[in-house]
Formats: structure tokens, sequence, C-alpha cells
């Protein structure tokens, strides 16, 4: 969690108040907070989540930002890193702290690997160099063009999100459950 940290990333949770799902994973949420260290943000098609009400998207700017990563069904929880201009789903549906955890984890370790693997690569001449100057991922998705979601739009909900004040450092089961908005 601390590369995600050192970017100034956080969670954005897209939910509807009119979702029994989203309410079942409040505490859920606040378990994740707590246990990553990371801001969770909810950005509400319609109605914030109550134990969210102060970090909650009040700008009307989610719904547009749900159309462009293509979320069609809530609970959905997102990371995002601002230093990349990257969005990634971590979570769809209803999950346990634990597993979304770990799919962080996963995630992130798999990256350094991948990492170590082509600098080794790289020193013992047998395998051709990797050049990770401009990883293909990070290409595709600059200026948010990966996940759809417009520059200008992640500036808004960044700047929106920062008027809350604080960062992650300082705001530290179940079926697979989804509610369609209709």
């Amino acid at each position: 969690m601390e590369e995600i940290d050192d970017q100034n990333g956080f969670l954005v949770w897209f939910t509807r108040s009119s979702c029994q799902f989203c309410h079942d994973m409040q505490p859920v949420m606040k378990q994740l907070e707590r246990r990553t260290g990371l801001t969770i943000y909810n950005a509400h098609l319609m109605g914030c989540m109550p134990e969210f009400s102060n970090s909650c998207d009040t700008t009307g700017r989610s719904v547009e930002a749900a159309g462009h990563l293509a979320v069609e069904a809530v609970p959905d929880l997102w990371l995002y890193l601002p230093q990349d201009d990257l969005w990634f789903r971590v979570s769809s549906g209803v999950e346990a702290a634990q597993r979304i955890t770990s799919r962080i984890e996963v995630f992130f370790g798999a990256i350094q690997r991948a990492a170590e693997k082509g600098l080794e690569a790289v020193g013992d001449g047998t395998s051709p160099p990797v050049d990770f100057s401009v990883p293909d991922m990070l290409e595709r998705s600059s200026g948010g063009l990966g996940a759809g979601i417009p520059k200008e739009l992640s500036n808004v909900l960044q700047k929106q999100i920062g008027n809350h004040g604080g960062n992650s450092r300082d705001q530290r089961n179940v079926d697979n459950g989804h509610h369609k908005p209709g």
C-alpha cells in the first residue's frame, strides 16, 4: 500500500443510496480504509452512503465518471493513481475487506516482480532488454484514456476530493451481490 500512498492514490467507491448491497458494504469499506490506510471516496450515482458523507463527491460528476469507467452495477470500487492517471477496478459487488486488500497487494506485487524480472534479463545478457521507460499500459492510458476518463474529469474529481482535506495517511462476508442501476 506504500507505493499507492506514495503516488497519493486513493479508492473511489461507486454506490446508490437505494442499493442494499452498498449499505451492506459500508462496514467493509470502513474496515478496508483502516486496514490499507487508503482514503475511500464515495462517488454516488444517487445519494451518498451515510457512513461516507464526509468523503462523498458532491459535484454531480460521479455519474459522468461512472459512464466513462463503464460502471454498470454497484457497489463498484476503483483505485486511482494520479501520478500515472490510471484507474483500476479492484472490486465489484459484495466482498470481504481481506479479499479486496489481497487483490490490491497481489496486483502491485506482480508489477514489482515483472520489473525485477526485466532488470534481471538485462543484467545477465541471456534475454533482450525490457524497456520500462514507457510501458504500453501507461502509454495507452495517459490522459485517462485507458479507462475512458477524460483528463479534465480526472482533474475535477481530484480537486473535489482534495477539498475534503487530509491525505490517506490521515484517514486511517459475504456473497457476490450487485445492484444494477435502473
